[in-house]
């Protein structure tokens, strides 16, 4: 007795099946790094806005307050020898309060930058470097 199997053989059908997936894997492979191409590029651009907007904060608290308070003082000093007219103590009170609202916003803006990188990090608590006294 003889047993006799038949097999359809379909290689062609195979062979396009896997060259299907391997094309679907390339493809998965190049959106992958796309996006990781994209999600580098926003962690570079968040990370030099932080430190952009940390440098502003730093001059303005440092430099910019420290000058309009001094010019304050002066103003204030010319007028109570009355050396100044109280159009400059008012001029310079008013260049003092908006030179605090200058580093207020620049604060505000460093945080916001802040939050970008740790957005862009994925994570709420990444290992962001704070900056010194505010």
């Amino acid at each position: 007795m003889t047993l006799g199997l038949s097999l359809p053989l379909n290689l062609g059908r195979l062979a396009d099946r896997e060259r299907e997936a391997r094309a679907g894997v390339a493809e998965a492979e190049a959106q992958e790094q796309a996006m990781r191409d994209r999600i580098e590029q926003e962690m570079q651009e968040a990370s030099a806005a932080l430190a952009e907007n940390r440098h502003d904060v730093a001059i303005m608290r440092d430099e910019v307050v420290p000058a309009a308070q001094a010019s304050t003082r002066a103003a204030r000093a010319a007028y109570e020898a009355n050396r100044g007219d109280f159009q400059a103590l008012l001029s310079a009170d008013r260049d003092l309060a908006q030179a605090r609202l200058d580093y207020h916003e620049a604060l505000a803006r460093a945080h916001r930058a802040e939050v970008e990188l740790r957005r862009a990090l994925g994570s709420d608590r990444p290992d962001v470097p704070k900056e010194g006294s505010r």
